[in-house]
Order: structure tokens, then sequence, then C-alpha cells
């Protein structure tokens, strides 16, 4: 983010230099790393929009409610659909260290096109794109905690996690209740790549998981290098939506 800033100040004390050799070398250097910024990750999800017949509002559509709540800012990159027509995607934002940089590029690009050109203000705009993308990144750490949350779930909340996934049923008694709750909590204390390894496992024998879903090789080979190609299943986020409320 650091060497990022730095390339839009140092845009704007181009274009706002005065010197017309120097305004013209700033627009190129914002618009060039603008393609790289917020460019690329737009044509790659048009492209497979467009290869995979899907359209816009099926993509609003999937960040609504089929995706998890941490990707529904993200760049996602539709990969085909299966059998029922429920979309696959690629979480693009994972991988793409400069996604944090489109938010104080698209501020920057705002007020250019309202016509500011003095320094202070582009440097405000800068400032305010900057803060967004910071707000972006610490919010995991600014909403509950991921083992605060696991906590809040088995006791407060009844046994329903805040994305809707049922802990324990209902019917289950007491003493099961208490152990699926201690599980929960335990479970955040893996690390991140114990699933990944675990998921691969699964889909290399042919084995469901714990919550019933069948996970394809082809699709987990990509989590090795962050390009995980993920299955939407919107019946089941509808399910965890209506639980909320």
């Amino acid at each position: 983010m650091r060497t990022g800033h730095n390339i839009f100040q140092q845009s704007i004390d181009e274009i706002t230099s005065g010197i017309p050799e120097l305004v013209g070398l700033g627009y190129k250097r914002l618009f060039s790393f603008g393609a790289t910024v917020a460019g690329v990750p737009y044509a790659l999800a048009e492209t497979f929009k467009a290869k995979n017949d899907v359209t816009t509002d099926e993509m609003n559509a999937l960040k609504r409610v089929g995706v998890p709540e941490w990707s529904r800012n993200s760049t996602l990159i539709p990969t085909g659909r299966n059998e029922k027509g429920y979309l696959k995607y690629i979480d693009f934002s994972y991988s793409n260290a400069y996604d944090t940089l489109v938010r104080p590029f698209n501020t920057i690009m705002n007020a250019l096109s309202d016509g500011v050109k003095d320094k202070d203000t582009l440097m405000k705009s800068l400032g305010n794109g900057m803060i967004e993308s910071v707000g972006e990144i610490l919010k995991p750490y600014t909403t509950e905690s991921i083992f605060t949350e696991a906590l809040v779930d088995s006791t407060f909340r009844n046994g329903i996690g805040r994305d809707g996934r049922k802990i324990w049923n209902p019917q289950d008694e007491t003493m099961v209740k208490i152990g699926k709750g201690i599980l929960h909590v335990a479970e955040t204390f893996k690390p991140g790549s114990y699933d990944q390894i675990k998921r691969l496992g699964q889909a290399a024998t042919g084995k469901t998981d714990r919550y019933g879903n069948l996970h394809k090789l082809s699709d987990e080979l990509g989590s090795l290098y962050g390009m995980r190609e993920i299955q939407s299943n919107p019946e089941k986020s509808l399910v965890y939506l209506m639980l909320l409320y």
C-alpha cells in the first residue's frame, strides 16, 4: 500500500505542477498504474462473464446471497456453472496484491472528472480512498474476532452462527449442544492450511465434508496458488439468510 500511495502522490504532484510536460507525465503515470490496479481485474471479470454467458445481474445476486460476507466486496471471476446452473467463481481479490488500491484510484479519478485541479483537494481524495481501503482490510479485526464470534455463536446466539450456519440442532440434548459448542470454539485454533489440505484429501478420495458437500479435485487444486474455484449454492445461502430473521 505504501508503494501504491507514493505512486499516486507522485502523479498528483506532477498533474498539479503547472508544467505541461510534467502534467502529461503525471496523467500517464496515473492511468498506467490505474490500468494495473483496476483495469486488469475488471477486464478479467468481464472476459469470463462473456465466456461463460454470465450477466451483471447474476453477479450482483451472487454477491448478495451466494458468497461469504468477506467476499461481497471482492472481484469475483465466474468460471462456469454446475449441472443445476449455479455459478462457480474465483475470489480474485484473495490473491490480487493491488486490490486495496482500487478505491484510492477511483477517488482520484472521480475528483479529476469533477474538474478538481488543486493539489490539496486531490491529496484529500487520495487520503479518503486509502482510509476506506485500510478500513476494509481491518474489518475482520474490528468486528468480532474469530474466537469471540465462535464463543458468541455457542452461547448468546443459541447455536446459530452470524452467517446462519447451525452449530447444533435444537432437538439435541443439552450435553450434545455443549459438546458441539466446544468443538465450534476449538475450530478457531486450527491453522488455515488444515482445511485446505482436508478439502484436497476429500476431493481426491471422493468423500463429502461434514455438511454433505462433495469437492472436486480440479477446483481444489487451485487453492495451492490462491485461485480456488468455489461452487455457489443459492439454496443453502437462502436458508442461512432466513435463519438470521
